[in-house]
């Protein structure tokens, strides 16, 4: 049986073994440092240079894109109006001024259009607005005694209602929007959760809803105050939206009509204060304003050729003739694009 040397020798010359390699490797390195070097360096590349993956092949492969369709019809940006002739703007008399295409809401002109200024009676317009989103056209509301009085004691325009009777929100409207009616201002404020301060309220709501950061008001029917203000720009914007309801759409572009209270007992002749409604085609509202301070207010909509066109003057001196001039060098000036619908 041959001689089996122990265990423990064995091991003892491995050891002894690789002390004797790693001498050696040591001693070839000092000599041969900066190969050894560079072969760490490109073998540390290698490791951080990422291996194929299925993600990466997935990237590699062209496919086609494809797009869910919508489950419904995504509307068309509204023709917007572009500048094509080099005609220059009119000149005016209004401190402030501005055209505004209704549809897109792109301003073509503008003049002071952020200055603070009194509103006069464009202010009903807001007052429409916040009785609109009260009560229904049909809804009967009463006349308080207190809107007549305090009417009769202003230096307000009337519709000439008389305390007691009822009427609809309809017929205030039009007394309210043609003939500037102070006394159906008062009755649709009282008639607010029986509370002027109410109306108020709700009004520069609205305002803050809608970011009309030039406006507030003090009052529903536009007297002077100097908590009560707003710019072209706020005035645009507001009868824009305003003119999206289909029954102030309506009434803003009546010339003439006749209303009564509920029992028929009394009837109102209205005619609107908007001249631009006889003298300018197209003319399709809104509402005229007028006191010493704020001088003459008006805001007009035309439409021509199924583009419309919405004007705005404050502190005027001649409101129909610098909105006659506004409108048409508008028209004259602008042309209408349409995007494709491939777009």
């Amino acid at each position: 049986m041959p001689f089996a040397r122990p265990r423990l020798a064995n091991d003892t010359m491995k050891n002894v073994k690789r002390k004797l390699d790693f001498s050696r490797f040591l001693t070839e390195f000092k000599e041969n440092k900066e190969r050894y070097l560079i072969f760490c360096f490109f073998f540390l590349l290698l490791l951080l240079i990422p291996g194929q993956s299925y993600y990466q092949t997935l990237t590699l492969i062209s496919q086609e894109k494809k797009f869910l369709d919508l489950p419904f019809l995504v509307p068309l940006p509204a023709p917007y109006p572009q500048k094509t002739a080099k005609m220059n703007a009119p000149q005016i008399s209004a401190l402030s001024a501005i055209i505004m295409d209704v549809d897109s809401q792109v301003v073509m002109y503008s003049k002071n259009p952020r200055e603070k200024l009194l509103p006069a009676s464009t202010t009903k317009i807001m007052t429409a607005l916040v009785a609109l989103n009260r009560w229904q056209p049909e809804d009967v509301l009463p006349v308080p005694l207190a809107a007549t009085q305090k009417a009769d004691a202003t230096d307000s325009a009337l519709m000439g209602l008389v305390g007691g009777e009822k009427l609809t929100l309809k017929s205030l409207l039009y007394g309210l929007l043609l003939n500037s009616g102070g006394d159906a201002a008062y009755t649709l404020s009282m008639d607010y959760e029986g509370s002027r301060s109410g109306f108020i309220k709700a009004m520069n709501q609205k305002v803050e809803q809608l970011h009309l950061t030039d406006t507030k008001y003090q009052n529903e029917i536009g007297f002077d105050d100097s908590n009560q203000q707003t710019s072209v720009l706020d005035l645009a914007r507001l009868a824009t939206l305003a003119l999206k309801n289909p029954l102030f759409s309506q009434i803003v572009a009546t010339k003439n009509v006749t209303v009564s209270d509920e029992s028929k007992t009394h009837w109102y002749h209205l005619q609107n204060l908007n001249e631009l409604l006889w003298e300018e085609p197209g003319a399709e509202g809104v509402k005229t304003g007028f006191t010493n301070d704020a001088g003459e207010c008006l805001v007009a909509e035309v439409k021509r050729n199924g583009h419309r066109v919405l004007t705005v003057v404050l502190k005027s001196s001649d409101r129909f003739g610098d909105s006659k001039k506004l409108i048409n060098w508008a028209f004259a000036n602008f042309s209408w694009v349409t995007l494709p619908a491939n777009r």
